[in-house]
Formats: C-alpha cells, structure tokens, sequence
C-alpha cells in the first residue's frame, strides 16, 4: 500500500517537472522527488534527482532551495553510510542557512551533523552538535526539535554506565512528543526506553514498550520503525534463551551456559524474520545485516548449523556490498563461533584471522584519524604561535619604524625653524648694515 502511493507520487511528480516552466517550480518538485525515491529506497535515483535539483537552485541562485538540496543529499549519502560525504552536504547546509539566518534549519544542520559524528564514534563532536540544535530550538519554541535533539542526546549516552542519564532524555523527550500528538516520536521513544530495559533484564517492561512501538509503527505506516520494533523484540527473546542470569548492570556476564527454551527461540526467530522481511522490502542493508545476524544466531542455538551458516554467509556477503568493515568483523566472529560448535578448527582459525585483520584495521583507520587530527591540532596552533610571533615581531619594525620618522619629522622641523630664524637674522643685519 506505502509503496503504492509512493510509486504514484513519484510518477505525478515526473510529469510535473516535465512541463514545469519555472526554474522554481522545478527545483521544488526535484527536491521532493529525491525525497520520495530515498523514501523507498532508491538512492541511485534519489541522488540523481537531487544533484539536478542542487545544480538548478545553483543557476537561479535561489539559496533556501540550494541548502534543502544538500541537506537531501547529505540523507542519502547517510542511508548508505557515506559518512564523510553526508558531513560535506550538511556542513554546506549549515552555511547557506546561517547566511539565511533560518534558525529552524540551521538546528536540523546541527542536528543531522551531530548523527553523522555519533555513527563515526565522534562522541564529543556528536554531543557538541545536538546541544548546539537544542538550543536554538529551545530559543525558537520549537517543542518537536527540542524533543529529537534529546532522543539523540540520549542515544550518547545510552550505555550501561550511562543509563540513567540516557532514560532521563528519553522520557523528556516522550513527554515532549505526547503534547504535540507525534506518534512517531512517541513509537521512537517506546523503542528506545525498551533497550534500555531490555538490557537491565526487565524484559517485561521493555516487551511492553516494544509493543507499544510496534503498533504506533504500523498505525503510521512507517517500515524502519516497525522492523527496529520486531528485531528488538526478538532480542528479548534470544536474552532471556542465553542471558537468564543477567544482572541490572546492563552487562552481560563472560560465560553463559545457554537454557535452550524452543518456544522462547521460536519466537526469537519469528520477530528477527518479520524484520528482516520488511527491510529486504525497504531496501535496509545494515538493518538486513543485522537481522540475518540475529537468524544465524537463533538457528546455532535450535542447532540447525546448515541453516545457520546460510544467514551468516548471507550477512557476510551483504557487509562486503556495502563495504562495512565493521559488520565484516561481526559477520567472521559469528562464523568462527559456529565453525567451533562443528569442531571444524581449520574453518574456526580462517575466520578468527579475518576476524581480526578487520577489528585491528579498524582500530588503525580510528588510530589514523586521531593521529591525523593531532597532527592537524598541533599545526594549526603551531602556526597560531608562528603568526602571533610574526605579528609581534612587524609591531616591533612598524613602532621602530613609526618612531624613526617621527624623530625625522621633527628633526626636519627643527631644520626649518632655524633656518627661518638665520634668515630673518641676516635680513636684520643687511639692514641694520644699511643704515
């Protein structure tokens, strides 16, 4: 039915640009198009008709257009988790609005920003920019930015150490979406609160929120949502099969003997299907991922190993499409876990090599960045000290300069007065001869 009216809209959409005869005209039904084509998925497609749309804003130097356009292309270079290149578009945003002094975008530019950093493990820069956007949409009233800036301020510090701060802006941030009747909001912050839950071991509660969240999803038509609310449910499941002696620490202990419950595995297996169903749909690779993940998962505890082995492999070769190292690293670590369960040690030593080329690969690239940032720290204010040094040092020259021709100046003055005395005294005495 979604698909539907976005296939319709989309065609409704092409024919408009078609005989549209202003630029403006253009450019808006282009930039809604994109919208609509990364709606459902199409990124190939979302950016081509977002680059047009970027390239006519530019030509008729219509600036509200052209920093809606990158914003547009900075969400589909997001959804294919281009990072450094949503950062490029939502920084040229920024820019363009703050000339505009649109407040409303330049907090979605913070915003968008912040999640960029936050998906990099930026987490300083990440919370930097949402405090940033909620200020200025606390300044401008703005009760639906106030309540995202806090779900995404929450997300930093949604770790076990962190719980109570991260449970704190979540239910700000549902009080929030309950007085403006965003059910969308509402179904966001239902899923988050039950993490939460889910990870202290209140798995009643976190059920509950899941539910909850499931229904808003389905009620509003939005996909993501309802697959993140299935794959969070089927967590539930699979916890309460392999951590039955979770603490509220929100950390797992190191050795678990599993409790093998079938029902509580089936169930497991039956929402992480349901997720997986929709995101294959959407075309939600890293959702994909996940969910063939958790599958395997669930198969290598039914003791299906065969079956297991086809949701890994599949999730091994999807990884590789979208070139995640870090799903390619999870994706090694789980085959290596079920090539032990086989005794297959061959298989089991391949994968755990491959496992940690990608896991020290990425600690180097992160090590790089760090190394690459200090190194730019350290030259920019090596430069500052060179610039100030050099600034001090022309102040120096241009006084000394400054007080030399004002020595001259007045040593030139001098010159003139006496010479105007010596002449008025030999006019006095010609004519003092004279007499």
């Amino acid at each position: 039915m979604g698909s539907f009216a976005h296939n319709r809209n989309i065609d409704s959409l092409i024919i408009l640009i078609t005989n549209d005869k202003s630029d403006t005209n253009k450019v808006n039904h282009l930039i809604t198009l994109c919208n609509e084509y990364r709606n459902i998925g199409d990124y190939n497609n979302s950016l081509s008709y977002g680059n047009k749309a970027l390239q006519i804003a530019s030509l008729i130097s219509n600036r509200k257009y052209k920093a809606s356009s990158y914003n547009n292309i900075g969400n589909i270079y997001y959804s294919i988790g281009k990072y450094p290149l949503a950062l490029t578009n939502y920084f040229a945003s920024l820019k363009i609005n703050e000339v505009l002094k649109n407040k409303k975008d330049i907090a979605g530019a913070y915003l968008n920003i912040g999640i960029i950093y936050y998906y990099q493990n930026n987490f300083p820069e990440a919370l930097k920019n949402y405090y940033a956007s909620l200020n200025i949409s606390k300044e401008i009233g703005d009760k639906g930015g106030i309540a995202i800036s806090l779900t995404n301020i929450g997300l930093v510090y949604d770790d076990p150490d962190n719980y109570p701060e991260a449970l704190k802006n979540y239910f700000a941030a549902l009080k929030l979406y309950v007085e403006i009747q965003d059910k969308k909001g509402i179904a966001d912050s239902y899923n988050n609160i039950g993490r939460i839950y889910n990870s202290l071991g209140n798995y009643s509660d976190a059920l509950k929120m899941y539910s909850a969240s499931l229904k808003l999803n389905q009620e509003i038509g939005s996909k993501y949502g309802a697959a993140f609310s299935y794959h969070n449910m089927g967590n539930i499941y699979w916890n309460q099969v392999n951590f039955p002696e979770l603490k509220q620490t929100g950390k797992f202990p190191n050795e678990v003997k599993p409790i093998v419950p079938i029902d509580l595995l089936n169930r497991s297996f039956k929402n992480y299907q349901a997720a997986l169903n929709i995101r294959m749909e959407s075309g939600d690779k890293q959702g994909s991922i996940e969910s063939f993940i958790g599958l395997g998962h669930v198969q290598m505890n039914l003791k299906k190993l065969k079956e297991a082995e086809e949701y890994l492999k599949k999730a091994l070769n999807l990884s590789y499409e979208i070139k995640s190292k870090e799903w390619i690293k999870e994706s090694y670590s789980r085959l290596e876990e079920l090539d032990s369960m086989q005794s297959n040690w061959k298989a089991a030593y391949d994968h755990h090599k491959l496992y940690v080329r990608y896991r020290d690969s990425i600690h180097s690239e992160e090590f790089e960045k760090e190394s690459i940032q200090n190194i730019i720290n350290f030259d920019f204010e090596k430069n500052i000290a060179s610039s100030k040094a050099e600034a001090e040092k022309k102040n120096i020259i241009d006084n000394a300069n400054n007080k030399k021709k004002l020595f001259e100046l007045i040593l030139g003055a001098c010159v003139m007065i006496l010479a105007i005395v010596l002449a008025r005294y030999m006019y006095r005495s010609r004519r003092t001869s004279k007499k």
